[in-house]
């Protein structure tokens, strides 16, 4: 289900049965071969059907005669079903209106006014009272978890988006639909990051990982922040009376390892005092 009303990335798409080619006319729908479910969704949703009829053990919930038809032409034609994209770039709404006007045109094989193995008549809110027990949600979880993509199912996902072309407007509103964080959101950020604090410290302030926050801070360069000499003083480990009798020994020709053996300070240390 697509959660995102706002941006335009909704799509109808169409499952076509490749073992019946020829010219099926519904109206203004036309197609090459005889369309057998209706649908839509946004990103991979057209596919999960095609998981799903590999699981055997879920009796409720499912569209036992979508999955078999499926699973034959499958069977007879070792291939998966044509899945056309029939419009692409629609609102959330906009899909429903469309998906519930063509399964009515089409006609549903459950009530015998055409082919269509959909359950219900399509649109916002048309779910046929169906409910998945606790079993079948575990079985679909169980059956999806960590399961790697076969090869076979690499190639459809590769061939069905081979050749699509997004507009500039469609790029744009996939690319807002999947941030996660508002233009805000990154605009405190970046301010932020411009008054010299450190990733963890907007991360303390704003609650957002540094990651996030270094993903949308990277291309501001920053300048070590200036210190002052009341700083370097706090930063120092060692007193002034310690640095001066350092620089005593050293104009006496003393090494700086004989003046570790003394006073117990790091050669690099003393190094840097005196250099």
């Amino acid at each position: 289900m697509c959660q995102s009303t706002e941006y335009n990335i909704s799509y109808v798409y169409v499952y076509l049965d490749p073992r019946k080619p020829g010219h099926y006319v519904y109206d203004e729908y036309e197609f090459d071969y005889e369309p057998f479910y209706v649908g839509k969704g946004c990103n991979g949703r057209a596919y999960i059907h095609l998981t799903d009829c590999y699981i055997k053990n879920i009796k409720n919930g499912t569209n036992k005669h979508f999955t078999r038809r499926i699973n034959k032409i499958r069977k007879e034609t070792g291939n998966d079903p044509i899945i056309l994209f029939y419009k692409e770039g629609l609102s959330n709404d906009a899909s429903y209106d469309i998906e519930e006007i063509m399964v009515e045109t089409i006609g549903r094989r459950k009530i015998k006014t055409g082919p269509l193995c959909n359950l219900c008549p399509g649109g916002k809110g048309s779910r046929c009272g169906i409910k998945m027990t606790d079993n079948t949600k575990q079985s679909l979880l169980s059956y999806h978890l960590g399961k790697p993509l076969t090869e076979e199912w690499k190639q459809n996902i590769s061939k069905s988006l081979t050749g699509r072309k997004y507009t500039e407007d469609q790029r744009k509103n996939m690319s807002k639909a999947q941030q996660k964080y508002t233009t805000e959101d990154i605009n405190k950020m970046r301010c932020l990051r411009k008054t010299y604090l450190s990733y963890k410290e907007i991360e303390n302030i704003l609650n957002i990982s540094r990651s996030t926050i270094r993903r949308y801070c990277k291309d501001i360069k920053i300048k070590p922040k200036p210190i002052t000499e009341e700083t370097r003083k706090k930063m120092r480990k060692y007193t002034d009376e310690q640095v001066e009798q350092v620089r005593e020994y050293r104009k006496k020709g003393m090494t700086f390892k004989q003046i570790s053996g003394i006073l117990g300070i790091p050669e690099g240390t003393m190094y840097r005092y005196c250099k």
